[in-house]
């Protein structure tokens, strides 16, 4: 979201830094003296203060912190300071440094002022829904009126009108290059596995042909395209493809964005048409859901109609999901929960094979249920360090319930199977434009039936490109 007052704003008090220039009267954090030359000692964390505002005041910007950060360690904790310190460490575009000053002033009388600033700190950092939920929460806890209005004026931005504004054209384009153990999921009992390199290639692309903003209310029109490939070296029978085209209809009001959209898909394996998927989408996201800071909250519901090629006919009916997802920011450490039910609705496999039962040769009809009732949880934790470098990491589970017998030549009885996860992952920018990635896998399923027990792990590195 653009901004109407283009100078980024910091209010200046009386011993606080000012920023761009920009003074507002607003109710000035109420701390202690400004520092006078009655200290005798050089480490006295007065005129440590005094010292950085000076350093501050000349463009000395880096002296400033180191002089601010000593008065700290000496024992001068006061809201004034870290308010400067906080303004000192955004100008440094330390923005994880700003925000954990800034944020220590949420629990003062403060506040409003904290959370505008904290507003501009992600603004900055490019992170602009979690500015808007601290732009939002300065509109309904400010007394002051001038702070209001430079809030809102965050969010209601001086755009041209609806027709007149560029549609927003967004994309990614990743390719990358892996190994994949036990590609097939063949059980633990079995002599050998297999293995093979792969190579990915991912093309996505969002575009709203149509928006329109009124107040604080905003409407728009998006299309989604996406398309991914992944192609082994040798075993070409797993080779994967996937197209999907999405329309939706997205209004946003406030801290709340709710849409409304239809999906088509289209998958392709082993190099032969697998199945369409025709879904529909409903989302709900709440931003700043449990309190103050950055946090999301989110709600989804999928109803898909599967559509089986030949030779894939088992896997033809409905598919029903349901999400729900929790998300958090703190400093430069970020958390994610998710939790995912699924129930399915397919047609199932039968087929007939031949046993020799008491000398006699039979007819035997084998079933798989394609129609798995699934729990899943997922946990991840994020590290977003200097110049965009980050470090993740994600747990999870998966519980799936086969209603129906299975029934098979070796074994037969009830499928549940239990399905652990590890992913660890690390992300470097290389320039303006580009991100490397490398990203390693482990999962082990569990299963009520000893044919499904296996695991595999995948380590792959990617070259991505978002436009």
């Amino acid at each position: 979201m653009s901004c109407f007052l283009r100078p980024l704003l910091m209010f200046a008090v009386p011993g606080v830094l000012a920023l761009s220039g920009w003074v507002y009267a607003s109710e000035a954090p109420e701390e202690q003296q400004e520092p006078t030359s009655e200290a005798s000692s050089e480490l006295d964390p007065r005129i440590l203060f005094r010292e950085g505002v000076a350093a501050f005041n000349d463009g000395r910007l880096e002296e400033a912190r180191v002089l601010l950060e000593r008065a700290l360690r000496e024992g001068l904790d006061t809201n004034a300071l870290r308010y400067n310190l906080g303004v000192v460490n955004y100008r440094l575009q330390r923005y994880g440094d700003a925000r954990e000053h800034f944020s220590r002033l949420l629990d003062t009388d403060h506040r409003p002022l904290a959370l505008f600033n904290l507003g501009l700190v992600a603004e900055s950092a490019g992170r602009e829904d979690e500015a808007a939920g601290f732009f939002r929460q300065v509109l309904g806890e400010a007394e002051d009126d001038g702070l209001k209005r430079m809030a809102a004026s965050k969010l209601v931005p001086d755009a041209p009108p609806a027709a007149e504004r560029e549609p927003l054209v967004e994309g990614l384009v990743s390719v990358s290059y892996g190994y994949e153990d036990n590609l097939a999921q063949l059980p633990d009992s079995a002599p050998t596995s297999l293995s093979d390199n792969f190579s990915d290639l991912l093309l996505a692309a969002r575009m709203r042909p149509w928006q329109s903003q009124s107040g604080h209310s905003e409407n728009a029109a998006e299309v989604t395209l996406a398309a991914f490939r992944r192609h082994y070296h040798s075993e070409s029978d797993f080779h994967s493809d996937f197209g999907q085209v999405g329309l939706a209809w997205i209004n946003a009001r406030e801290n709340h964005r709710r849409s409304i959209g239809v999906k088509q898909a289209y998958l392709r394996f082993s190099g032969r048409s697998r199945e369409w998927q025709s879904s529909l989408d409903l989302n709900y996201r709440l931003q700043n859901c449990l309190g103050a800071g950055a946090n999301q909250c989110e709600l989804g519901l999928q109803a898909t109609q599967v559509t089986a090629f030949s030779d894939f006919e088992s896997r033809q009916g409905q598919r029903y999901r349901a999400d729900a997802s929790y998300r958090q920011r703190r400093g430069d450490w970020e958390t994610r929960l998710g939790y995912r039910y699924e129930f399915n609705d397919r047609r199932d496999f039968e087929q007939d094979f031949l046993v020799i039962e008491d000398d006699e040769l039979k007819v035997r009809t084998a079933f798989a249920s394609r129609s798995p009732m699934r729990h899943r949880t997922r946990a991840a934790l994020r590290y977003h360090g200097d110049a965009g470098f980050v470090l993740g990491g994600e747990l999870n589970y998966r519980y799936s319930d086969f209603p129906d017998p299975y029934e098979g030549p070796v074994v037969s009885g009830r499928r549940i199977d239990h399905r652990y996860g590890v992913t660890l992952s690390a992300d470097l920018p290389i320039g303006d434009v580009m991100l490397l990635g490398l990203e390693g896998s482990y999962r082990r399923n569990e299963s009520s039936l000893e044919p499904f027990d296996h695991d595999n792990y995948i380590i792959q590195l990617s070259l991505r490109h978002a436009f």
